[in-house]
């Protein structure tokens, strides 16, 4: 069974009959029987049982736990788990109940439901070191290193070489990714430590973004193979979205700066979003690859919005500059408020109070005009008037619908293009990266990434 469990997974289907199969709901009820597990490319988990519990969901029939416009109790969602015909165990994501049908009289409940995820595992591999093997796409369209193939035949044997794989360095070890179909790619990690510090579904989320910030869309882990001392995973999780059409304007574009850096943002990269700091990063950008396909006000909206988070994340120095007033003043405008002279309404005089509070917090603007005074990240008056006047007319709405003109139309575009180049560079700069990156404000040019020293932002 699954010769080789990355093939499996390019081949697009999968069948898994379990004689001893349960499905498990919250922490009570266990339906026990047998069943079927199968998959084909495109389509969700089907699970297919025959198992007892009839009378469980007879007592419970027209009494169920949801509630209109609520989230359904986790406590209600169902999972099967079991042992595979060739002595895998296997467990499934839990899902709401439903896809159960009950025969009049019978004491058997058969069951037909879909899920997107299912994790196999077995004892005992004996293996030395461990591997990481993953299936992820969709891949990219340029890769760095050569493969070599010979094909040994009397009278037709060949050789031929193509670019189909890179290699970069992370902190858990090397990681090699080489083109295994137009839809996917394989990574590989070799970790040749005793024990792995973060799991492997946080490592290859962290490896997913990071492909994803490289190439600017979403990047999915169609599923992956632990190979260990003591056991061995496989997981399928069927991605429930479409990848885009488009992508966002990628950090180093696909010209030089990419041959010549791309595997070394990658390994920086996977090692950022394995960090809390990374975790927050990574929501942000998953925003934004997520409006690749939509309409322009949509994706000026999302992205003048997230990079005004990743200011917030970046500034290390929230208070710095000047306020604009003293304690002195502060203390003077509280003490007159409590005396209230002028019979100022008490709504009024709450509204003073909030309004005064806001005046020393730093705000997105100020992080980017104290970058400019500085000089760091190379920050202009340009890039925060394109900031500026993207991200206010959007989120009071001044941009929905068509530009006036071209021209208006040019101007949306080009303050996008800025936008999303602060984006590149706020991300590259809390990677640690120095190197060759585009600039989209200037005319798309490959440049030096402008990094600014470590501790300043």
């Amino acid at each position: 069974m699954f010769d080789d469990w990355i093939d499996t997974l390019l081949g697009g289907a999968l069948e898994v009959k379990v004689p001893e199969l349960s499905l498990v709901r919250g922490e009570a009820a266990r339906f026990a029987g047998s069943g079927r597990l199968a998959w084909q490319a495109g389509s969700p988990i089907r699970v297919q049982a025959e198992t007892d519990g009839a009378e469980i969901l007879h007592r419970e029939f027209g009494h169920g736990s949801a509630t209109f416009g609520q989230l359904i109790p986790h406590a209600t969602y169902i999972s099967a788990g079991g042992r595979s015909q060739n002595g895998w165990e296997l467990s499934t994501n839990p899902v709401p109940l439903d896809g159960y049908h009950i025969g009049r009289g019978s004491p058997q409940v058969v069951w037909d439901f879909t899920t997107h995820g299912l994790r196999l595992s077995k004892s005992a591999t004996g293996a030395e070191g461990r591997l990481l093997r993953a299936l992820l796409g969709p891949p990219p369209t340029q890769w760095i290193k050569m493969t070599e193939t010979e094909v040994r035949n009397e009278y037709f044997g060949t050789r031929s070489s193509r670019r189909d794989w890179l290699l970069t360095k992370t902190t858990l070890g090397p990681l090699a990714a080489r083109a295994r179909s137009d839809q996917w790619f394989e990574v590989r990690l070799m970790h040749e430590g005793t024990q792995l510090s973060v799991g492997t579904a946080e490592i290859l989320t962290a490896v997913s973004r990071a492909f994803g910030f490289v190439l600017g869309h979403r990047v999915f882990v169609l599923g992956y193979e632990g190979i260990f001392q003591d056991h061995q995973t496989r997981c399928l999780e069927v991605p429930n979205q479409e990848p885009t059409r488009n992508s966002l304007l990628a950090p180093l574009g696909t010209g030089c700066a990419y041959l010549g850096g791309v595997e070394c943002v990658l390994g920086r990269a996977i090692d950022f979003f394995l960090t809390d700091q990374g975790e927050r990063v990574a929501q942000h950008l998953y925003l934004c690859w997520d409006t690749a396909d939509n309409a322009l006000p949509t994706r000026l909206a999302v992205a003048s919005i997230c990079v005004e988070g990743l200011l917030r994340i970046a500034s290390q120095s929230p208070n710095r500059g000047d306020p604009g007033y003293t304690q002195a003043d502060r203390g003077a405008f509280e003490r007159w408020l409590e005396r209230n002279p002028d019979g100022l309404t008490a709504r009024f005089i709450a509204r003073l109070r909030g309004f005064f509070g806001m005046l020393g917090q730093k705000r997105p603007v100020d992080v980017l005009r104290d970058w400019q005074t500085r000089g760091l990240l190379s920050v202009t008056e340009e890039d925060i008037e394109a900031w500026e006047n993207t991200r206010n007319p959007s989120a009071h709405a001044e941009l929905i619908g068509p530009a006036a003109d071209r021209t208006a139309l040019q101007t949306r575009v080009s303050r996008f293009y800025r936008v999303m180049n602060l984006m590149n560079r706020i991300v590259l700069q809390l990677m640690g990266y120095r190197g060759v990156y585009v600039d989209y404000s200037q005319r798309w040019r490959e440049i030096e990434f402008p990094a600014a020293p470590d501790g300043t932002l």
